[in-house]
């Protein structure tokens, strides 16, 4: 009985690997960009958007259909780091962290991640741009900043905080010849 289970598990394996083997780079590339957490956009070399998975959709607050066709500065906030992807260069990769705006205009802080795309006489055909949403970070990191800096009961800032500030504080009133 033991032989026939590893058997039968043995055989489902590679009846899966055959099935995935024998399907197109296109069908595998779908699947793959519908599973992902990541949201992930494919721009032409316009900076245009070719394609987006359902994250992106869920992450812009908008259909694919509405994503698709538009421009990239549509979806970054103008100064928050989207022309990291201008110095791209022939199979480049480019990480930065940049402010997404949804379609109703909210801002979403996110880590992209960028990857350029050319043929083989290397013309470029685009990027696969990866954006990761860090707001659920960027709180946690600012509750951290607060607990590291005030007494959780009284809320007053603690010790160590005080005595930072009162040491910054002398030092300006030395260099500007003042008393604190």
């Amino acid at each position: 009985p033991l032989l026939m289970v590893f058997l039968m598990g043995s055989f489902a394996v590679a009846l899966t690997r055959y099935r995935l083997m024998a399907m197109s780079p296109a069908a595998v590339a779908r699947i793959l960009l519908r599973t992902m957490d990541e949201a992930v956009l494919l721009v032409g070399p316009d900076r245009v958007v070719l394609t987006a998975n359902p994250a992106a959709e869920a992450l812009f607050s908008a259909s694919s259909a509405s994503l698709v066709g538009t421009s990239l500065s549509d979806w970054l906030e103008p100064g928050s780091g989207g022309e990291f992807l201008d110095g791209l260069g022939k199979d480049a990769r480019a990480r930065a962290e940049l402010t997404a705006r949804t379609r109703d205009g909210a801002t979403v802080p996110v880590v992209a991640s960028a990857t350029s795309l050319s043929d083989a006489a290397g013309e470029p055909l685009g990027v696969v741009l990866a954006l990761t949403d860090v707001r659920e970070a960027k709180r946690i990191e600012e509750e951290l900043r607060r607990i590291a800096h005030h007494d959780e009961l009284t809320e007053l800032t603690n010790r160590p905080f005080f005595f930072d500030r009162l040491d910054v504080a002398l030092e300006e009133g030395r260099r500007q010849g003042r008393k604190v």
